[in-house]
């Protein structure tokens, strides 16, 4: 992480690693298949992709956003340009990782974003790519991470998920967690998610995402 940052290339690390080393018990108790990289300032692969080739590692599947790397030890890495591709906005990933700091992990010490954009990331990623194991796998990650940080501003993920125009499934996910971890609802959650009013841009780019349209 030094090497990178000191060619102006700074990180974050995102959902399964920071959540591994920060909150659960143990590594071998967290599921996590992979490493995931935002690049604080959207570095294109072109800029970034030789300081990774010189750390040893090697690309697997090239994307415009996202892209692939494996180790020579069979670690893999998903690095990101923005949170989430359907708005590849450098204001939105600025302000995701606003708060970001350095966090001491039971073993590294990790560059990671505020408790609240994890929690927002933990459950847009859940929402996303888990529908088989919705209330399993990204259930325990926000438990453990409400757990561990039981003084969360609620209104901070509310203000994430809505400039990612995923208020509605986030409010969702919020109620599911706090109904399973038995504690009050956010205040204002029901008056959020029935005032969100998506513009017309927002709507069709995530329709085209999730392939409804």
């Amino acid at each position: 992480s030094k090497r990178r940052s000191n060619r102006g290339m700074p990180v974050v690390t995102l959902k399964g690693l920071p959540l591994l080393d920060t909150v659960y018990p143990g590594a071998s108790t967290g599921p996590a298949a992979d490493a995931d990289l935002l690049f604080i300032n959207g570095e294109t692969f072109a800029e970034y992709a030789p300081a990774l080739e010189e750390l040893g590692w090697s690309c697997r599947n090239e994307g415009t956003t996202t892209s692939q790397w494996r180790g020579s030890s069979g670690a893999e890495i998903d690095v990101h340009r923005f949170i989430r591709d359907w708005f590849c906005s450098s204001m939105l990933r600025a302000d995701f990782v606003r708060d970001w700091r350095w966090v001491e992990g039971q073993r590294v010490r990790l560059p990671v974003p505020s408790a609240e954009a994890l929690m927002m990331h933990v459950m847009l990623h859940g929402t996303l790519y888990s529908p088989s194991d919705t209330n399993s796998r990204w259930v325990l990650d926000a438990a453990l991470l409400l757990r561990h940080t039981p003084d969360l501003d609620w209104q901070r993920v509310f203000e994430l998920a809505a400039a990612h125009a995923w208020l509605a499934p986030i409010a969702d996910c919020i109620e599911l967690l706090c109904t399973l971890e038995q504690r009050p609802l956010p205040e204002r959650l029901a008056e959020l998610r029935a005032q969100e009013r998506l513009p017309l841009h927002a709507r069709l780019a995530r329709a085209r995402w999730l392939g409804t349209w």
